[in-house]
């Protein structure tokens, strides 16, 4: 009988312990199957996200294209005239006010964008040219100078709604994690990638956006001073503003590059410096 006993105990045991590796394997399959759930909903809500803010950027994109339509408008009309009437001075103050509001609106988008360092810094600068060209028109100045303030308004959003384009690239030769199959945490990218690096790869794309304007700016600015010997104060100043801001935008990438897991080469996003001019 002990014998018998014995025996059974003996056939039990490894059945006992198949039973808890099947039921820790299927733990194990449940976990991943969350995990995934998670990515996913994770995905779809960064892409929520990202899709709400070009809206908003497709908003503030079109109020700056009404306040540049706008000025262009009547500045075509003092010329013609050769003087501002009452009633065109009275739109012009409208204008002014309503480039003051949305330069107001637009600072707040970019308060929140805390996070994306180079996106709030776009649309900050944004901000900056609105707050020029409110100014300008205030002192009845809607020519050249306050056009071009309202246009790199509209050029600093456009290009971000750019850089959250869905579709977007890596600059140059950057690889794309969405085409591995697992993200840099090793988790599966069926959606594509992950939120991370949604952000990340748009912030790149915008920071290039913004290193090759600064590039092209200075050597248009290096011509100049080329042909002309020299340059205006109003010129000098723009240089100088140039020259910082490169150094800023070279700051962000590092920062990017710390905080990444796979730095990124300097001279994949950065255009080459401008030469020094004689």
């Amino acid at each position: 009988m002990q014998s018998a006993t014995a025996e059974a105990d003996a056939q039990s045991a490894p059945n006992a312990a198949e039973q808890a590796e099947q039921a820790q394997r299927e733990l194990e399959a449940a976990q991943r199957a969350v995990a995934d759930a998670r990515q996913q909903a994770e995905q779809r809500m960064a892409e929520q996200t990202l899709q709400q803010l070009q809206e908003s950027l497709q908003l503030l994109a079109d109020r700056q294209q009404q306040v540049l339509t706008s000025t262009e408008q009547l500045e075509k009309q003092r010329r013609e005239s050769g003087a501002w009437s009452r009633a065109e001075l009275t739109e012009l103050r409208a204008v002014s006010q309503s480039q003051q509001e949305l330069g107001a609106t637009t600072g707040t988008a970019a308060e929140g964008l805390a996070a994306a360092p180079v996106f709030q810094h776009a649309l900050q600068r944004a901000v900056e040219s609105m707050q020029s060209a409110s100014s300008r028109l205030s002192e009845q100045d809607a020519g050249d100078a306050t056009q071009q303030a309202e246009r790199r308004a509209l050029a600093r959003i456009t290009q971000l709604r750019e850089a959250l384009k869905q579709d977007q690239t890596p600059p140059n030769d950057e690889p794309n994690p969405a085409d591995n199959s697992a993200s840099p945490e090793g988790e599966p990218g069926d959606s594509g990638a992950p939120p991370r690096e949604l952000q990340r790869l748009a912030e790149l794309k915008m920071l290039k956006l913004l290193q090759v304007e600064v590039y092209d700016s200075t050597k248009a600015l290096e011509e100049r001073l080329r042909r002309q010997g020299n340059l205006t104060a109003e010129e000098q100043l723009e240089l100088e503003q140039l020259s910082a801001e490169q150094a800023g935008l070279a700051d962000m990438l590092r920062q990017m590059q710390a905080t990444s897991e796979e730095p990124e080469s300097e001279g994949a996003v950065l255009p080459p410096e401008p030469e020094e001019s004689e």
